[in-house]
């Protein structure tokens, strides 16, 4: 085999030298084309972006957007304009790229994020070693994660490093993990690409190469999905299913994690559970995670029936093309045996949502599980930690001492009102509450005069003294205005409306 030809056909991450000139000098051309502008930066949703066709005279974002989003082949002609001044030999040699014929066709993925890029490996054809893409997951837990300044930060099953990569801007040092070679050599090699020096990437499973540090914040968005049947080939893809039964696996691990966190540091997790007949929702988590010395938070975002989980398990599993050839696929018989698997379980329905561990040693722990704001598309990971927080100095508070309390409103809520025409005025008819920024909350069937307690919370009044004054401006006894509005007091602490004055 001549040497240009064994270049050619070795794998990308033999070689990646993530301080290759030539590498570095990609990410300015793909900067300086609009490739992060294309529309392909991960989001929450399915977002298609439409290429033109083949007859529309290329461009040179296009040809980077054919080879390293969609994984189309691109003429060598036009691969030459689109890298200028780079040339393809210095990409092949670089390893990111290779030469079929005529063509050239890229060894990698690139994602864009904020100012970073994540180089995914697509020439991995093992199940087992498959790399992730930054999916939706991904950016949960991203938006999840609190980014106070941490002395050292750990990424629990990092994959390509994204995770990681965000971590390093605001953490003296991160340590990055995975089971996986492939993910450990990309994480590594795409936190160095983007500059970032302070993070070592280690193979191992899961704690056990970090076992004896302590850590400030441990992150993780583990293979969550539960495979309702276990002996099908996609159950070996790891970053998706853990090959371990039910709904532990993401349970231990957020346990043992938890372990491993400095006073005051936080644990988050994505991760899906058993939602059982007969009990709330809530029942098992609160038993799952008892104990661990760690203040628990869990908001489910959605939970979903057996019969929907399970369709959508065989719908949404691209590796299916992969079992499809490897052995014959009876689908429908898959859903019978993944439904009568949960039916079996004693499961109603499997829950999805997010997870916070806050460790604290000094007193007894409190678990909150309530369900999260529909708009989870922006990082509230401040919010998180200030309604931490709030929660555990209100939560317990008897009604005198909080009718003693002096607060504010949070500056990131407004009002929505709708109000209808008669006879020639504007009726308010509905009011509510929202939380524009962080934890988006709505609390909806705002009352006028709920409005106007919570208008009057500037600081300098007690809530008894607004209660007081609510009393006398509308001629109602103040038990009677204390009885109907301090609960409701309490919920707009416990969601954020209402913020101890600074």
């Amino acid at each position: 085999m001549s040497e240009a030809r064994r270049v050619m056909m070795e794998t990308p991450k033999s070689r990646l030298d993530p301080d290759s000139s030539v590498l570095q000098q990609l990410r300015h051309i793909l900067k300086e084309k609009g490739y992060c502008e294309a529309g392909i930066t991960p989001t929450f949703g399915d977002v298609t972006l439409q290429l033109p066709d083949e007859s529309t005279p290329p461009t040179q974002r296009n040809a980077l957007l054919r080879l390293f989003h969609f994984k189309e082949s691109v003429t060598t002609e036009n691969a030459s304009k689109a890298f200028h001044p780079l040339t393809i030999e210095e990409l092949v040699d670089a390893g990111f790229i290779r030469v079929d014929g005529k063509n050239v066709r890229a060894n990698v993925l690139i994602q864009p994020y904020q100012d970073l890029f994540f180089a995914i490996d697509e020439l991995e054809s093992q199940p087992e070693n498959a790399l992730m893409q930054v999916s939706g997951s991904s950016l949960a837990v991203a938006h999840l994660m609190v980014r106070h300044p941490a002395r050292t930060s750990l990424d629990l099953g990092t994959g390509c490093g994204f995770l990681a990569a965000l971590m390093a801007q605001h953490s003296e040092h991160v340590y990055a993990v995975d089971l996986n070679p492939t993910a450990v050599k990309f994480a590594d090699f795409n936190c160095r690409w983007n500059g970032l020096q302070n993070v070592t990437c280690l193979q191992g499973s899961l704690t056990a190469p970090v076992r004896d540090q302590r850590f400030d914040l441990i992150v993780c968005n583990p293979p969550f999905m539960i495979c309702p049947v276990p002996s099908v080939f996609s159950s070996r893809i790891m970053f998706k299913h853990s090959g371990h039964e039910g709904d532990g696996f993401c349970i231990n691990l957020a346990r043992e994690a938890s372990q491993l966190l400095n006073e005051d540091g936080c644990f988050h997790m994505m991760f899906e559970w058993f939602e059982l007949d007969g009990e709330d929702w809530s029942a098992k988590l609160t038993k799952s995670f008892s104990g661990t010395n760690c203040d628990v938070w869990g908001m489910r975002i959605f939970s979903q029936t057996p019969e929907m989980y399970v369709r959508e398990w065989l719908a949404g599993e691209k590796e299916m093309e992969w079992l499809a050839e490897k052995e014959k696929v009876d689908t429908e018989a898959l859903y019978r045996q993944g439904v009568g698997y949960f039916l079996n379980q004693k499961v109603k329905s499997i829950g999805t949502g997010m997870l916070t561990m806050r460790r604290c040693s000094s007193r007894p722990n409190v678990l909150w599980f309530d369900e999260a704001p529909a708009d989870l598309s922006e990082p509230y990971g401040e919010s998180v930690s200030a309604l931490f927080d709030v929660r555990i100095r209100f939560g317990n508070s008897s009604d005198p001492v909080l009718l003693d309390e002096k607060l504010v409103v949070s500056p990131d809520v407004g009002v929505i009102q709708k109000a209808k025409l008669e006879n020639g005025n504007w009726e308010v008819t509905e009011s509510e509450l929202n939380r524009y920024q962080g934890l988006k909350y709505c609390y909806t069937e705002a009352s006028p005069l709920l409005l106007r307690s919570v208008a009057l919370m500037d600081g300098n009044r007690t809530l008894r003294q607004i209660f007081e004054l609510l009393s006398q401006e509308e001629h109602l006894a103040l038990p009677d205005v204390i009885a109907k509005h301090l609960p409701e007091t309490r919920q707009l602490i416990w969601f954020g409306f209402l913020i101890p004055k600074p």
